[in-house]
């Protein structure tokens, strides 16, 4: 009945997820990755079906999504979700050497300082950038299907045509480039094993005062993602508040250790779609100005939207 009803929608991607979990249940585990990532390149999702970061679960449910992962990933569907469901429930599990391989945080995570371009001084490049940003805000207050809290945000990056955004945008292209080029060979990572050999670059800038902040969250959408500030709070330099948390899910603390970024005009962060990441309150009437990106293949191109989370 399913493939008939796929048949008459080819489009309807909640039918080839349905399918997918038909074969998985029958025993057909290609039949199962087959039509999970032709479900997934239709609708990525965060929660592939199969919730992960419940710590509550029974070692008989952790097992069964650990092996639900690997059977994708063996299969070539390496998605960011499938990829944290499958770092999640190692940690569930108390698979350490798998934990680091997978959250090796010396190995993904590059951060430094983006020159701006022709000489110019980060603050005037980060000025004109925050002016721009500034000119076409969206308020969004708790929107259900984003992680964004009471903040404002300049959508659609990669469609802007605002002179200091397209300079940035090169910017970033070229850094990403150069991370792409530094990772090293290993088949048989999940990460590493789907590095792009072409891919898109297109974000969204986010205004933050006291109350602002983003639930714990990955991109699924995205091969790697990053964070780049353009004007911090005078909180953040005095404390740990208006700073990047990228760290296991709430549920599941102390799976890993987590990093905290300093939010420093001029500099980056870029590391993988499946790494969780968070922020919390600041609490104080300051500014926190960041352009939010994603790095995505071909496959999950950019489309119309403004970005999901």
């Amino acid at each position: 009945m399913l493939v008939e009803a796929i048949k008459g929608h080819p489009d309807a991607a909640d039918l080839y997820y349905d399918l997918s979990e038909k074969h998985y249940r029958a025993g057909d585990l290609d039949g199962y990755a087959k039509f999970f990532h032709q479900a997934f390149v239709r609708k990525p999702v965060v929660d592939i079906g199969w919730p992960v970061d419940t710590p509550d679960d029974s070692r008989e449910a952790s097992l069964e999504k650990n092996d639900r992962a690997r059977a994708l990933i063996t299969r070539g569907v390496r998605f960011a979700p499938v990829i944290a469901a499958l770092a999640i429930t190692e940690g569930q599990l108390g698979r350490e050497a798998s934990i680091s391989r997978l959250m090796d945080f010396e190995r993904f995570m590059l951060r430094g300082q983006l020159e701006p371009p022709d000489g110019t001084s980060v603050a005037d490049f980060n000025g004109a950038l925050a002016e721009e940003i500034k000119s076409d805000l969206t308020y969004y207050d708790m929107p259900a299907d984003r992680s964004i809290r009471r903040a404002w945000r300049f959508n659609a990056l990669h469609r802007t045509q605002s002179p200091a955004m397209r300079s940035f945008l090169r910017l970033l292209k070229d850094t990403v480039a150069g991370y792409i080029a530094g990772l090293p060979e290993e088949p048989d990572h999940p990460f590493l094993a789907v590095r792009p050999d072409e891919f898109e670059v297109g974000g969204w800038a986010v205004v933050s005062d006291g109350r602002s902040y983003h639930k714990p969250h990955l991109h699924p959408r995205a091969w790697a993602t990053g964070v780049y500030y353009v004007v911090q709070p005078e909180i953040s330099r005095e404390s740990e508040r208006g700073w990047l948390r990228v760290g296991p899910p709430p549920k599941l603390r102390d799976a890993w250790e987590p990093r905290l970024i300093e939010p420093v005009p001029g500099s980056f962060v870029l590391m993988p779609g499946y790494f969780w990441h968070e922020t919390e309150p600041m609490g104080v009437d300051q500014e926190r100005i960041c352009i939010a990106f994603e790095v995505r293949s071909p496959e999950l191109a950019l489309g119309d939207e403004d970005g999901d989370y």
